[in-house]
């Protein structure tokens, strides 16, 4: 059994009506929006929101993903998984190559980690004023280079995992 079979059979099914009545209002509003849906284009979606969810820098990205899920009628477990990209580990990664990405956009200068550059909040307080607009820009614009990428990869792999499953079950058949 492949894996797509698997994560279908461990969260498809029937819905259980919940207990609390506010996940019972969520359960009413999600019906017919097939969010669980376990596609093709549903996932590559899912996976896309999360990743680019992922690169804007406010601390509530799941908060923000579910509600998006809804309107866009991707995968919600996925979606909010993917905005696990960004972590404590790789959030300083991110954040420093949105600035950059977005200094360069902007045509502005990289000085602010060039002097009297110090790890502590009070640095930070000092240039937040100057880094804000850079990080905005290259946060979305790498959010949507990053979607992009994500969407065409999820689909390329999941268009040769039916190509893999369909070429053994061809010579299955001959066998």
């Amino acid at each position: 059994m492949n894996i797509r079979k698997r994560l279908m059979k461990r969260f498809s099914g029937e819905t259980r009506q919940p207990k609390i009545k506010a996940f019972n209002l969520l359960a009413r509003i999600s019906r017919g929006r097939n969010i669980y849906h376990f596609g093709r284009r549903a996932v590559a979606g899912g996976v896309a929101l999360g990743v680019f969810l992922a690169f804007i820098p406010v601390p509530i990205q799941m908060l923000i993903a579910a509600p998006l899920a809804f309107v866009f009628r991707v995968n919600l477990p996925i979606a909010l998984a993917a905005t696990w990209l960004s972590n404590p580990l790789t959030l300083a990664p991110i954040l420093l190559l949105a600035y950059k990405v977005g200094s360069l956009l902007l045509g502005g200068s990289e000085q602010i980690f060039k002097e009297d550059f110090s790890i502590s909040f009070d640095w930070l307080l000092s240039v937040a004023a100057d880094i804000w607009l850079p990080v905005v820009v290259g946060s979305v614009v790498c959010g949507l280079l990053a979607a992009f990428v994500s969407y065409i990869s999820v689909m390329w792999a999941w268009r040769l995992n039916l190509l893999a499953t369909k070429k053994k079950k061809l010579l299955r058949k001959k066998s």
